[in-house]
């Protein structure tokens, strides 16, 4: 019995161990959590990923970095691999953010980071917090994942409705799920009969189409939904204005009736199309600011030309429509389209299973749409010494066969954005954008500094654009 009692102490003391979201302050302006790795871990093969790391340059990817994180700190692959519960808190501050890390992983975590990261450590069984300000403290543990969640985020933007994201690997490659939290604006909004987006748009463009978005333009809504800062959107304005062109407000407000925007296949690049339900007035203002801003010509329908080396038409359409496109048959091009973008497998389930009370609806044939983008950046890769980077389009391509994003007002007057595809949605799309084009630099300054090959000169700043 005497040799038990040891034992049942430091069991129970193992079981009184903190959660790591315990330690992330509630006051976190970013909140994020990965609650279950060994689960993820076990979804992966399900997902495209394992298949694109197998190919020459992702091989190339996960070895260079593989080497440089040993590098720079011995074993630490050994330590992510033991990470069951990982969680992160992010809090704004005058004197920069403020970062607190807590991981429940095996014992090597604390023998890693102790002498070898500035900060604070705190240690409580199985569970490892880090801050570099003040050593950090157990508090009340955040509800922040969903039960099924792979990763959760927590949003407080200051003087902004709270934003919760849930994130899922799954076999398209990551599903997204946000929720914003409801307004005074969006509740009025949410009981008032309005006409929501229609998937019938979408399924009336060309097959040569990658991605497509589709919403219901409605000055009453317009102006109560979520959007850019006073100050910024002030500056924005005031950049409309100095080109001569309409606000953004007084655009917003002549927007009535279906838009849609969509990026379709082209040679030597891709097109873009916008034709927008709006005000013959404002209209006719953009289409003669263009005009003589861009030094276009003058059409029947309104005017065409070139910006560089891309065509550019802009006017309107017999059913009122605005369009303005860079595709060369113009204008004209909205009358005369042969519908296929909905015959694409991807695309058709992701339209069908559109559901309602969507304010925007967007679609995409995936890797397909990927690899268009891809294409531009495999000069980059290839002359950082990574030719395998020539198959990258390829294998976008062959990865995934769609993509979506609905975004819904709710009843209750929350806003609820669904997504997934390759990359996720906007919300990972831009955390991985904010943290991939810091460490491409950095890696590209890296393989110069090795190869001693010098820095390129700094390049002048461009000249001011002349209309």
């Amino acid at each position: 019995m005497r040799r038990l009692l040891p034992c049942l102490a430091v069991a129970s003391l193992a079981a009184a161990d903190p959660a790591p979201a315990a330690f992330i302050p509630a006051e976190a302006t970013v909140a994020v959590q990965l609650p279950d790795l060994a689960r993820s871990r076990g979804r992966w093969p399900r997902t495209p990923y394992p298949r694109l790391l197998d190919t020459g340059w992702g091989r190339m990817l996960l070895a260079e970095w593989g080497n440089r994180l040993e590098h720079l700190a011995p074993g630490a692959g050994q330590v992510l691999d033991g990470l069951r519960v990982l969680a992160i808190g992010v809090q704004t501050a005058d004197g920069g953010p403020r970062v607190t890390v807590a991981a429940e992983a095996g014992p090597l975590l604390p023998v890693l980071l102790t002498g070898r990261v500035p900060g604070h450590l705190t240690v409580r069984g199985a569970v490892v917090a880090w801050a570099r300000e003040a050593a950090p403290q157990v508090g009340v543990a955040r509800l922040l994942a969903d039960a099924e969640a792979d990763a959760a985020v927590d949003l407080h933007p200051p003087g902004a409705p709270a934003i919760h994201v849930d994130l899922r690997l799954d076999a398209v490659g990551l599903r997204e799920t946000a929720v914003c939290a409801p307004t005074a604006a969006t509740r009025l909004a949410a009981a008032t009969p309005r006409t929501w987006a229609d998937a019938q748009e979408l399924r009336r463009l060309p097959a040569t189409t990658l991605c497509a978005a589709t919403w219901q333009g409605d000055p009453a809504l317009a102006g109560g939904l979520p959007g850019l800062d006073a100050e910024r959107l002030a500056g924005f304005e005031r950049a409309l204005a100095s080109f001569g062109l309409p606000g953004w407000a007084e655009t917003c407000a002549a927007c009535s009736g279906p838009s849609t925007v969509w990026l379709a296949e082209g040679v030597p690049f891709p097109t873009l199309t916008a034709a927008l339900s709006i005000d013959e007035v404002v209209a006719r203002r953009w289409i003669a600011a263009a005009t003589a801003k861009l030094n276009l010509a003058a059409t029947a329908e309104g005017a065409a030309g070139f910006v560089g080396l891309l065509p550019l038409a802009i006017g309107r359409s017999p059913d009122g429509r605005l369009i303005i496109t860079t595709e060369a048959q113009g204008v004209a091009l909205w009358g005369g389209m042969k519908p296929g973008f909905a015959e694409h497998k991807g695309v058709a389930e992701v339209l069908t299973a559109a559901p309602s009370r969507s304010l925007l609806l967007a679609a995409s044939r995936g890797g397909a749409s990927w690899a268009v983008l891809a294409q531009l950046s495999v000069p980059l890769f290839t002359g950082m010494g990574a030719p395998q980077a020539i198959s990258l389009p390829v294998d976008l391509r062959a990865a995934s066969d769609r993509g979506w994003l609905y975004l819904r007002l709710l009843e209750d007057g929350s806003l609820r954005s669904e997504a997934g595809g390759l990359f996720g949605g906007p919300l990972a799309i831009s955390g991985a954008t904010a943290i991939a084009v810091p460490a491409t630099i950095w890696l590209q300054d890296q393989l110069r500094r090795e190869r001693k090959v010098p820095a390129p000169p700094e390049p002048e700043p461009p000249p001011s654009p002349v209309f």
